[in-house]
């Protein structure tokens, strides 16, 4: 049986808001792990790639080294140009969704 486009998108939004919540206990590690879980379930989760986004640069920020705090930043910068290319998508393709009713 194959699970519905609304089930796997609840279940992605459960395992969004657990991540979220490590995120803000301070527990970067879990949450990184868990924005990739529920990205695994729903690769379309905009939301979930911006969010490790911010993870990323949080850890770029505290980094001690320079080399950490540019491989941080780099990976940063990657899932914002993911997030907002898929946002981009899901735009478009409301857009078009949009007109066709309208046809």
């Amino acid at each position: 049986m194959t699970e519905s486009a609304e089930d796997r998108a609840r279940r992605s939004r459960k395992v969004f808001e657990k991540a979220t919540g490590a995120h803000h206990k301070g527990r970067l590690d879990e949450a990184i792990a868990g924005y990739v879980k529920a990205l695994e379930i729903d690769p379309a989760h905009d939301n979930a790639m911006a969010y490790i986004n911010l993870l990323y640069r949080e850890l770029a920020d505290i980094s001690e080294t320079k080399e950490d705090y540019e491989k941080y930043t780099a990976m940063a910068n990657e899932w914002s140009v993911k997030s907002l290319d898929t946002r981009k998508k899901k735009a478009e393709a409301a857009t078009a969704e949009t007109f066709q009713d309208e046809s």
